[in-house]
């Protein structure tokens, strides 16, 4: 079991890395979106923090458009990652995500279900994110 919390906290870790550089306009002007449109599964579906679901065209889309949006101060940190769940091709993974935006913090709870694939099941597919605001002290 702790192989698998490894490797989802590893793959959550670094989504969250290459969406801080891109959100924030920090990443390279090379940069492209396929280091985030690769890990999630065709199926993939997110509930945003406002409870508002969304499918992967328009997560992608959303997050293409948010290139350095955010500002160069703008930062995400991952606090708590937690392998709650895993069968053979399943693993349900908890954390939260700070963000800093214009000097304030703001967190979410998020439970991402991934499924494992590839010959060994080492690669990890975004399958499905719910995020939850956090309260604010």
């Amino acid at each position: 079991m702790d192989e698998l919390a490894q490797l989802g906290e590893a793959e959550v870790r670094r989504v969250h890395v290459w969406l801080d550089l891109w959100l924030s306009g920090r990443c390279d002007d090379e940069e492209t979106l396929a280091p985030f449109t690769d890990a999630l599964h065709a199926d993939f579906t997110l509930v945003a923090p406002s409870g508002v679901m969304r499918e992967r065209r328009q997560v992608i889309e959303d997050v293409e458009g948010g290139r350095g949006a955010l500002g160069e101060d703008f930062v995400i940190t991952i606090r708590k990652p937690s392998l709650r769940w895993a069968t053979d091709d399943l693993l349900l993974v908890t954390y939260e995500e700070w963000q800093v935006l214009h000097g304030k913090d703001r967190g979410r709870l998020s439970s991402v279900l991934f499924l494992r694939e590839g010959e060994d099941a080492q690669r990890l597919s975004w399958l499905h994110l719910h995020e939850t605001w956090l309260p604010e002290d």
